[in-house]
């Protein structure tokens, strides 16, 4: 992870930055694609997806900044310090772009601390989210980077706890929001169902879900609004909520 500052650009732009870049394998050694996740630290406000193609260490990678507009970096990873120019395209027609010079280096101090979700995987951020009702439950494979709707769905609840919006996942957020999962999942009484025989297992809140009947291949849950049945045919575990 890098923090970025950004000299030109002027508030609401995004002036000082972080960026989670993770490299995708490539068809030849020298070319190759990155994603992740880019974030504007207080007093702006922006976040979003990022994606982007390098030659060498030659990179172009682009963003769409929430309401902030569609951020372009063009950066030379060659040297210690990531050097390079961005613009800034504004979602409103009437504002001109905004261009400058951009410099990156490797978190330190205090900003190590925003680390984190690199080290969280999207299975652990994104069923500590669902359990605190902050995204809808979903599969999520183990050891893969934390996506951007898990990101988006974080910076809401940083949003929610009156923190800055980032996606960034420091230690004390992180602590705090996997309190609040687990006495959730003790309300909702998370219980795991399985039937060896047929190959299948999941995960259902008994104090929310009942359940009602057999099914062939699965169970059938009833919810206080509407029935649903589920099934695994493999041994993953499904999360499940009831509907609304």
């Amino acid at each position: 992870m890098l923090r970025g500052k950004a000299v030109g650009a002027r508030y609401p732009q995004p002036l000082e930055f972080v960026v989670d870049l993770h490299r995708q394998p490539g068809y030849e050694p020298d070319r190759f694609d990155v994603s992740g996740w880019i974030a504007s630290l207080a007093p702006t406000v922006g976040f979003g997806g990022l994606s982007g193609s390098c030659l060498a260490t030659l990179c172009v990678i682009t963003a769409d900044l929430s309401d902030r507009g569609r951020l372009t970096l063009r950066l030379d990873f060659a040297g210690a310090a990531v050097k390079g120019t961005f613009t800034v395209a504004p979602d409103t027609w009437s504002a001109a772009d905004v261009e400058g010079t951009v410099e990156l280096t490797a978190l330190a101090g205090e900003d190590v601390d925003l680390g984190l979700a690199g080290k969280l995987d999207a299975a652990g951020l994104g069923q500590a989210l669902s359990l605190a009702g902050f995204i809808p439950d979903q599969y999520a494979e183990e050891g893969t980077p934390p996506s951007a709707s898990e990101r988006t769905a974080f910076a809401a609840w940083q949003r929610a706890h009156d923190k800055h919006p980032t996606g960034l996942v420091a230690a004390a957020d992180w602590a705090l929001l996997q309190q609040e999962a687990d006495t959730a999942a003790q309300a909702a009484g998370w219980t795991t169902l399985a039937d060896d025989k047929a190959g299948w297992s999941l995960s259902y809140p008994a104090n929310v879900l009942t359940e009602s009947a057999k099914i062939k291949g699965g169970r059938r849950l009833l919810g206080p609004t509407a029935s649903s049945a589920w099934r695994s045919r493999s041994s993953r575990r499904w999360a499940t909520r009831p509907s609304t």
